[in-house]
């Protein structure tokens, strides 16, 4: 019988070092890939999150110019005619016959803007939406369906 020769242990320990170390840096970065998908997900979910909450920011500016634009329909039952540029959104807060008790203020945290004569018609209620910018593509208002 014969024995193993050096270079034949030194083959033998070199692969499996080898064979160890593969796994090691494979087995190394499953945790790591693992807390990747997982910060994936949660950064998925904060989009859409910020989703919901840029549709509901819609949808209160649409309401809010609705409701201020009915205000504009009773003051012009009560005086005849709509507030003028000048008086603005403000005439709605005026005595004897307010329409309303304050101005809401947009859900990007400005005021909603009036316009008399209006673009799109007769007068228009809306607010400059999510760039801040007046008669731009993200305007919300009366007009808008």
């Amino acid at each position: 019988m014969r024995g193993f020769t050096s270079f034949q242990i030194t083959v033998v320990v070199l692969l499996a070092a080898i064979a160890l170390g593969i796994a090691y840096l494979v087995l190394r970065e499953q945790p790591r890939s693992r807390a990747f998908r997982e910060a994936d997900r949660m950064l998925a979910m904060q989009e859409a999150h910020e989703d919901h909450i840029a549709d509901a920011r819609q949808v209160a500016a649409k309401t809010d110019a609705s409701n201020l634009f009915q205000a504009l329909r009773l003051y012009k039952l009560d005086h005849g005619r709509y507030p003028s540029q000048e008086e603005g959104l403000e005439a709605l807060l005026a005595a004897p016959k307010p329409s309303l008790d304050k101005l809401p203020i947009d859900p990007w945290g400005r005021p909603y803007q009036y316009a008399n004569p209006g673009k799109r018609a007769e007068v228009e209620v809306f607010s400059a939406g999510p760039d801040g910018l007046n008669r731009t593509a993200d305007d919300i208002g009366s007009w808008k369906p």
